[in-house]
């Protein structure tokens, strides 16, 4: 199905570009519109140093927002 196809392409290459800035253990979870990351409890400063650019990219992929599990 191509639209599930679209979405798994959107989260593949939202979670390629959080490990290339170096957040190895990171999933993101499509809630339509909404990208949810979760990372681990001692990658928040990492996701928040590079907040601008996170959202810049992954809006780029079609998410409109951006968030950021605080549970980790």
């Amino acid at each position: 199905m191509v639209i599930i196809e679209n979405v798994l392409k959107k989260i593949e290459r939202s979670e390629d570009f959080l490990q290339d800035i170096g957040i190895r253990q990171v999933r993101v979870r499509c809630h339509g519109s909404i990208a949810r990351i979760e990372v681990m409890v001692k990658d928040f400063e990492k996701v928040i140093a590079n907040q601008n650019r996170i959202s810049e990219i992954l809006q780029s992929y079609g998410f409109t927002h951006i968030t950021l599990d605080l549970k980790g």
